[in-house]
């Protein structure tokens, strides 16, 4: 068995297992869900080759930059992993984590983000990361709340707007317009839960642009059907955002809405909360799985080179140190840090400082997929 980067001319291989092992025989295809993993480009996929150089386990891994605060994050995601049924249970996806790790390392990126949770990535030392308020949104939660604005659905003229809106964000995926309306146009969250997406635009009084959003609705409505959507992602004015929440609820006939918010959309959630709204607290989604853990530091700028800020450092392997103001605090472990850094709320190092260190992250099973 051979383990290795996927080339490219491979990537067929790769389209066909994972069509195989998530779609079985419906209409789905992965090729089009996901573009960045499987359409002509630099492939950083791993995969599992047999004597005959026939790919029988495969691990997705695409490149990403996530601005976060003043912070740039450098990582890769993980997903649409998956074997051959006579190939399970011999270690190949553990080993696939390996070299995917390994391959972050040497590019130079501090994290993997994983779209999944299971005891292959956790053993691994993935861990559940962030803090994000799960909200349920009935039709008549967000009645009269709000200015009525026109809604409408996203045109291609709107692909500019849109990017400027999402690049303005707390925190945001740093990708290139063209990488942007790949995944508008492939809707890999969406499509893989076999609902249907849609990009819904506020216009404000003067014909500008005040908001868009995201949302998945349900493909099929068969009478007498429950109907949930979600909203996946959304950027510009938060009551305007509210205007089109309304507005996908009543026109897609939706008996409920969940909206998943990072800890930083505070002015979203504010909204809703004073409509009645009460949210569930919950992790971001999938794992994340610290590759570089230097990197990790030095990226999240808690390196020293900003004396203004608390400073980490690492002293061995798993112990690290968090030197701030009022002292010097031990941080035992990759979950400790994962906790210091991604959850705002985080009972480490609690009495360490004044300010919190979190860093935002963008909800990962968005707009952006893998």
């Amino acid at each position: 068995m051979e383990i290795r980067r996927v080339r490219e001319n491979e990537l067929n291989q790769a389209v066909a297992l994972a069509n195989t092992v998530f779609c079985g025989d419906n209409q789905k295809d992965m090729g089009f869900f996901f573009p960045t993993l499987f359409q002509a480009g630099i492939s950083h996929s791993y995969g599992a080759f047999d004597g005959e150089g026939r790919l029988v386990s495969f691990m997705g891994l695409v490149p990403l930059v996530i601005s976060s605060g003043s912070a740039r994050l450098i990582a890769f995601s993980v997903g649409a992993v998956c074997t051959e049924p006579q190939f399970r249970g011999l270690g190949l996806a553990g080993e696939l984590l390996k070299q995917c790790r390994e391959h972050a390392r040497r590019a130079g990126a501090s994290l993997l983000f994983i779209s999944g949770d299971r005891s292959l990535y956790t053993r691994a030392g993935s861990l559940a990361f962030g803090q994000a308020a799960k909200y349920q949104i009935g039709p008549q939660a967000l009645a009269g709340s709000g200015t009525k604005l026109h809604s409408r659905d996203m045109i291609a003229e709107d692909i500019f707007a849109l990017h400027a809106l999402l690049s303005q964000k707390t925190a945001f995926i740093e990708w290139s317009v063209q990488e942007l309306q790949q995944f508008v146009g492939s809707g890999p969250f969406a499509g893989v839960s076999g609902q249907e997406q849609h990009i819904k635009i506020a216009e404000s009084s003067e014909g500008g642009i005040a908001a868009a959003a995201v949302f998945m609705v349900p493909a099929s409505s068969e009478e007498g059907s429950h109907r949930s959507g979600q909203m996946l992602e959304w950027a510009g004015e938060p009551e305007a955002v509210m205007s089109l929440i309304a507005d996908v609820i009543s026109g897609y006939h939706l008996d409920d809405l969940m909206a998943v918010l990072p800890w930083q959309d505070t002015a979203v959630s504010g909204i809703l909360q004073a409509a009645g709204i009460q949210p569930e607290t919950q992790n971001n989604a999938g794992t994340v799985l610290i590759a570089d853990t230097a990197a990790l530091i030095r990226q999240a700028r808690l390196n020293g080179e900003e004396t203004d800020k608390p400073t980490i450092s690492c002293l061995a392997e798993e112990r690290f140190e968090l030197r701030t103001a009022e002292g010097t605090f031990p941080i035992n472990g990759s979950a400790e840090l994962c906790s210091l850094l991604f959850d705002p709320y985080s009972p480490v190092c609690r009495n360490a400082m004044k300010e919190r260190i979190a860093l935002p992250l963008p909800y990962m099973y968005g707009l952006y997929f893998i």
